[in-house]
């Protein structure tokens, strides 16, 4: 057992008590006392308001928990969010989902990501700052399919690359090229 610090539901810190894997690093931060900064969980663990799988690593700072995986489907904040779903937090916002192979899609921002994506969140919002979506999976925005990293200025599309050769205002691009916001909605588009 190692002891973590972690926010409870009104923010105050409380000590907690988290059974780590044998056999496994685990690293302390040292402020006056020992804090628990990162180990592996032998067993799932409820951390604040989340629960964490057993057998991966959970990463935690003076202000609570920082990420772990999702040891079952929960909702996190306004998500629904599948088990073995890798979760970041920035000071007690949820910052990062990483949604697993093995899932369903993810609505978030009214996009539905495929199994795979990571979606970075702005910071305290819902909307979307960047995604990494997998090479074989495609987001649709404003009608354009587009894969690998698409940048958004908190939920308003900025660019992306095309998933397949695709005709975008008149011009047959090929796949992977970039496309910003004035080629798929147009230079009025503010």
């Amino acid at each position: 057992m190692v002891a973590a610090e972690i926010a409870d539901a009104h923010g105050d810190m409380i000590t907690q008590h988290l059974a780590r894997a044998e056999n496994r690093d685990v690293e302390f931060r040292i402020f006056g006392r020992r804090f628990l900064e990162r180990c592996v969980l032998a067993d799932r663990a409820t951390v604040g308001s989340i629960v964490c799988a057993g057998g991966e690593e959970v990463e935690l700072s003076g202000g609570g928990l920082d990420a772990c995986s999702l040891a079952a489907a929960q909702r996190v904040g306004p998500f629904d969010l599948a088990g073995g779903t890798r979760v970041r937090f920035t000071g007690g916002w949820l910052r990062e989902i990483e949604n697993p192979f093995a899932s369903a899609s993810l609505k978030v921002s009214d996009l539905d990501l495929p199994p795979g994506t990571t979606v970075a969140l702005c910071d305290r919002s819902e909307e979307i700052e960047y995604l990494e979506v997998p090479d074989d999976g495609y987001v649709a925005v404003a009608g354009v399919e587009l894969t690998g990293r698409m940048n958004f200025d908190c939920g308003r599309f900025r660019y992306g690359s095309l998933f397949e050769n695709t005709v975008v205002r008149g011009r047959l691009l090929p796949r992977h090229a970039l496309v910003s916001r004035e080629d798929t909605f147009g230079t009025s588009a503010r």
